[in-house]
């Protein structure tokens, strides 16, 4: 494979070498447990770090350093995975060939300092600089809070996954996380960014024309106390994606991933058999998460997993991002799912989610106008006549319409692609 697995200071790093971005992107995996409590800390830390540093303690002078380094893209963001959060901490220099050769130990200097060193001088938070932090986190926080979009979708959250870490999150008014924001104290947010940067490293994916003295200064500026180990099945954080060249050196060699595709023969004679075929879609892939359960979940055998139905062609594509090894046994990990799509109870639990999540939508983009553009949206959204018919034809469709598709379903062309090869 063209993906690299090294260690650097005791922690993995997944190394892309390509020459077909104009820059090179390196992504800091964390990995802490989750609550609602920790990922408002993390949030107003990372709002922090962003704007005061021990080597520059404005936002005037890190604009000014910006400006110096051809404004590097950075950002620092925490979502829920699972009952666990992820802090991931992105970067994105140019080449050097491009600018200077000196550029990137500077650059990659810079991102060392946002990490490791916010300005905690003292023990103390600059207090100006928290007061606005916390301040663009409570006004996102109110204007979701009067969206009725928002609202709609809480009420659902709050319906289908109830005391779950799903929507522990969810906050009912503005004072309730005001209070939270607020009982953060100075100590708290450096025993945070502690328990995070100094403490909970999983690894660094780095993407881009690197060469082997860009390593060492990795080595030489992140060197984090203890590291976790990085989930290699997990193929969503390698982040390593393909994309349209903004410029090209070289060929690069064909993307080295080993991908096992199964096309399926989905035969409708009807509008509602073709969208009982989107439900199966949704149930694999999206709402039920069926595939990415039982192949990556439950029998370890893929990194990612993914379903597509193409109404016009009559065609659904299975597609499964792998090992070689593991080829055979993927295929029969899709005669397993396929076999739980005849369990009618589970069938009614994810049709039901489907349908909420249908009414939704309508909800939000129709009958409530909160928006003064809702027109627009309408338009947008292509939420006109057809879009209704669908979504009423669904609500219409019983686990008997999917088994019946299921059981019609005629499997046409396997295809595996062995990534990796020269």
């Amino acid at each position: 494979m063209r993906v690299k697995k090294l260690k650097i200071n005791g922690y993995d790093v997944f190394l892309y070498k390509t020459k077909r971005y104009s820059s090179i992107n390196m992504k800091f995996l964390f990995e802490t447990d989750y609550s609602r409590e920790w990922v408002y800390k993390a949030d107003l830390l990372a709002n922090y770090m962003s704007c005061s540093m021990d080597k520059y303690r404005t936002r005037k002078a890190i604009n000014d350093r910006y400006m110096e380094l051809y404004s590097p893209a950075w950002s620092i963001d925490n979502y829920a995975k699972g009952e666990k959060m992820l802090t991931t901490a992105s970067f994105s220099f140019y080449d050097p060939e491009l600018v200077r050769d000196d550029y990137l130990e500077e650059a990659m200097s810079f991102a060392s300092e946002v990490l490791f060193r916010p300005n905690f001088e003292g023990g103390k938070l600059d207090e100006k600089e928290l007061s606005r932090c916390r301040d663009n986190i409570l006004n996102k926080i109110a204007d979701d809070l009067l969206d009725n979009q928002y609202k709609a979708y809480k009420n659902f959250m709050e319906t289908m996954y109830p005391n779950t870490y799903i929507t522990e999150d969810l906050f009912g008014s503005k004072e309730e996380a005001e209070t939270l924001l607020h009982g953060y104290s100075s100590r708290d947010l450096i025993e945070c960014h502690d328990s995070i940067f100094n403490r909970s490293c999983v690894g660094l994916i780095i993407m881009g024309n690197v060469k082997d003295e860009y390593l060492k200064y990795i080595e030489k500026l992140f060197q984090f106390k203890s590291v976790k180990e990085l989930d290699e099945n997990y193929n969503e954080e390698l982040a390593i994606r393909e994309e349209l060249p903004t410029y090209v050196k070289e060929t690069d060699k064909e993307y080295g991933e080993s991908i096992l595709r199964c096309a399926y023969r989905c035969r409708a004679k009807t509008y509602k058999e073709e969208m009982t075929y989107r439900v199966v879609s949704q149930i694999l892939s999206s709402s039920g998460m069926l595939l990415h359960k039982v192949l990556r979940d439950e029998m370890k055998l893929v990194y990612s997993v993914t379903c597509g139905y193409n109404r016009h062609s009559g065609v659904m594509v299975l597609k499964a991002y792998l090992d070689k090894k593991n080829e055979a046994k993927a295929l029969e990990g899709f005669e397993k799912v396929f076999e739980l799509l005849k369990d009618k109870e589970l069938i009614e639990s994810e049709l039901a989610k489907i349908k909420e999540k249908n009414a939704l939508i309508l909800y939000t983009f129709d009958e409530n106008k909160w928006n003064p553009f809702s027109d627009l949206y309408n338009v947008s959204f292509n939420l006109g006549y057809k879009k209704k018919k669908k979504f009423k034809i669904i609500e219409s469709v019983t686990s008997d319409d999917v088994i019946e598709r299921v059981n019609s379903m005629e499997k046409i062309m396997v295809h595996f692609y062995e990534g990796g090869k020269e």
